[in-house]
């Protein structure tokens, strides 16, 4: 029954980092790749919350390992599509000017599923667990 709550829970946060984006985006005349990358989190922080209850399994290693390079390719994703927009027509200087609180909560929404990633590996005295 937790999972399903926690699962919810994902969905929910995803649901809101894509309002925040379209809060960005400005009905298409700002910052569209927020709400790309935003379409994501309604997978991977149901997974996330999922693996980090059941962290202890075994099985769970394949899991951290593939989050993990997720979380790198959807890094790197959004750098290069941030960086062709920017180019294309300023847009991710014309978004923080017009809605830096909005642009600073996605990026918070965005960078919250990822801090729990490094913990995956690190037992609860501290020690290193991969």
């Amino acid at each position: 029954m937790a999972n399903i709550g926690l699962a919810s829970f994902g969905i929910l946060y995803g649901m809101v980092a894509l309002l925040v984006a379209f809060l960005v985006a400005g009905a298409g005349q700002g910052w569209l790749a927020l709400m790309l990358f935003s379409l994501p989190l309604f997978g991977v922080v149901p997974a996330v919350l999922i693996l980090w209850r059941h962290r202890a399994l075994k099985a769970a290693r394949a899991a951290r390992v593939a989050l993990a390079a997720l979380a790198v390719a959807l890094d790197a994703g959004l750098l290069v599509a941030s960086t062709f927009e920017e180019r294309a027509g300023g847009y991710v200087s014309i978004a923080w000017e017009q809605a830096p609180l909005e642009v600073t909560l996605w990026f918070l929404l965005w960078g919250a599923w990822q801090l729990l990633l490094p913990a995956f590996w690190v037992r609860g005295s501290g020690e290193w667990a991969p």
